[in-house]
């Protein structure tokens, strides 16, 4: 027969995981992070955040897709900045415990410059950087910021962006989204093709036709 400590320690037990799934429940029913349920109970704050890496990631990618995605670009400026304050509380508490996470920070630079916070943008730009330099998927994301935002850019952050812009090039995803933005964005033209032009040959041909590629679809 069990001994009262032990069942009383998987008593505790018990409740402790079940405290734990009540939790993390409410993250998971939203199902697709993209959908604008998930957007809209992050603006209302019904989403908090979870003791699990995969519950808080979860929530910040909802977050990125919310304040770049369709809900963003039909919201008005006071809802934005409602999703951009609970995504940034959410950002600043996890790299708080997790500081090595580049895209926390990058998280917290978007919804920084939404709240125009320009300080904060170019710090949490930083460390993101330092954090993940070569990242392709979360340089993606600093690059469309760094494009949304460039006349707000520090000095690192400009050469930041250069540095991202290379890896994107020289990357076999990246490179795809950089021929796309070249054909639709003249300033963006002459920047990435002063960029490409400081590559090894292989990699300006690589881009060269990556481009051709994207005009012709």
């Amino acid at each position: 027969m069990a001994s009262p400590v032990i069942l009383i320690a998987g008593i505790f037990g018990l409740a402790l995981g079940a405290y734990g799934f009540t939790q993390e429940l409410p993250v998971l029913s939203y199902g697709d992070g993209a959908s604008i349920g998930a957007t809209e109970a992050l603006r209302d704050g019904d989403l908090k955040p979870t003791s699990s890496y995969y519950g808080h990631k979860r929530l910040m990618l909802a977050c990125m897709q919310g304040m770049t995605g369709l809900w963003y670009s039909v919201a008005d400026d006071a809802q934005r900045q409602m999703l951009a304050k609970n995504c940034l509380d959410l950002a600043l508490q996890y790299t708080a415990k997790t500081p090595v996470d580049s895209f926390g920070w990058v998280l917290a630079a978007r919804a920084s410059f939404i709240l125009h916070n320009v300080d904060g943008m170019n710090r949490y730009l930083a460390y993101s950087k330092a954090a993940g330099p070569n990242e392709q998927w979360i340089a993606a994301h600093r690059v469309e910021l760094f494009e949304t935002a460039r006349t707000n850019l520090s000095e690192i952050n400009k050469t930041n962006a250069e540095r991202d812009l290379e890896l994107m090039v020289t990357s076999l995803t990246g490179i795809r989204s950089v021929a796309q933005r070249y054909l639709s964005d003249a300033d963006f033209r002459e920047r990435i093709t002063d960029i490409v032009e400081t590559l090894p040959e292989r990699d300006q041909r690589r881009f060269i036709t990556n481009v051709r590629r994207a005009a012709s679809n």
